[in-house]
């Protein structure tokens, strides 16, 4: 199976839309770093499972990645654009979003979840 972890923090760190609406690479695999920073990306792979089968053998496996965008403050349409772009380069497509806004941390989320399919 083929990790996408370095591919995915590498796309989302060196674009350069989404370093400037962040002020920086604050980009993290599953929880945020001890940074101070008002917004920030966490990003973690949430399955992989079996695509197409040819002959009763397993030939394609499905990835899902979640991204998450937080702030402290309204989430930018630039932001997620780019980063909808950014997995796009990576041949993932957006399976589906989810915008919240946590009440007792008051601070703005805006999830994706990205799917993609890799020959085995």
């Amino acid at each position: 199976m083929r990790n996408f972890n370095k591919d995915v923090f590498d796309i989302l760190r060196k674009d350069a839309v989404i370093t400037s609406e962040l002020g920086g690479q604050f980009i993290y695999q599953f929880v945020k770093g001890n940074d101070n920073t008002p917004i920030w990306i966490t990003f973690s792979e949430l399955n992989t499972s079996p695509g197409l089968y040819a002959e009763n053998e397993e030939k394609t496996s499905q990835i899902i990645y979640q991204v998450d965008i937080w702030s402290m403050s309204p989430i930018k349409t630039q932001l997620k654009n780019a980063v909808q772009a950014a997995m796009k380069k990576l041949s993932f497509q957006r399976l589906s979003t989810y915008p919240d806004y946590e009440m007792d941390t008051k601070i703005y989320r805006y999830g994706f979840r990205f799917v993609t399919e890799i020959m085995n």
